[in-house]
């Protein structure tokens, strides 16, 4: 019997999708979308038959899949595929939370654990297993993944990066004003609340004031490093 399996239209422009080759969107809307899939987001569909009705090479359906696994996505493993987050986007009913405990139960384990992130007998229900998943989820929402996390983290520039970037805005703006007005603020120590650097600069470029153009370099960094010292204290 036909399942209806409905896909959101943001799916095309999620950031992931975005960045994936043609070949590489087909095979993963598939995924979502072919006869097999189960609601629990673990099913069996061997590799033959992904070749044959997508179209792709079975060499190339590997390759996918291991792109696919290390960006923490869906995962192929001996004629099982699992979707790392599609419980999360079903819109939950009795019926349907039924159904996905039943298909985390006849899974195999390695996968019900690779999607939960713990192994199924460490949930009492569903409730519990999406209440876990929904946190561990929330904890990386800055970046979709693990990976993706540590390739974003945050990079405290230096006088001279900021000094090269002005000159690509054609900015007379001084870059050793620039980096000790955030030093005061926090934004480039400590916690690292600047995420993008760059944005804050243009930001500041547009917001600076002409009075302070008119301070010598020496009664500017002064003017900061008093503003970053009463910081400090108020701490």
């Amino acid at each position: 019997m036909a399942k209806n399996r409905y896909v959101n239209t943001h799916f095309w422009n999620d950031n992931y999708i975005i960045d994936l080759d043609p070949i590489e969107k087909l095979l993963f809307l598939y995924l979502l979308t072919n006869p097999m899939t189960d609601i629990c987001g673990i099913y069996e569909l061997p590799l033959k038959k992904i070749s044959f009705e997508t179209g792709v090479d079975k060499d190339m359906v590997f390759k996918i899949f291991d792109r696919f696994e290390n960006d923490n996505k869906a995962k192929y493993d001996n004629g099982w595929i699992a979707l790392k987050k599609f419980i999360t986007h079903q819109k939950l009913n009795p019926n349907i939370e039924k159904g996905i405990w039943a298909g985390f139960q006849k899974a195999p384990g390695a996968l019900v654990k690779w999607v939960l992130g713990k192994p199924l007998k460490a949930f009492e229900s569903l409730d519990t297993a999406l209440n876990y998943l929904n946190l561990n989820l929330n904890s990386n929402s800055n970046s979709n993944d693990n990976d993706k996390e540590k390739k974003t983290a945050f990079k405290k520039p230096t006088i001279d990066e900021i000094n090269i970037f002005l000159k690509e805005l054609n900015s007379s703006e001084d870059a050793e004003r620039i980096y000790y007005f955030y030093e005061s603020k926090g934004w480039m120590v400590g916690k690292n609340k600047m995420k993008d650097w760059k944005a804050s600069v243009r930001g500041w470029v547009k917001r600076s004031k002409p009075e302070e153009k008119k301070l010598s370099i020496d009664e500017r960094l002064d003017k900061y490093e008093k503003l970053k010292n009463k910081i400090e204290a108020e701490k």
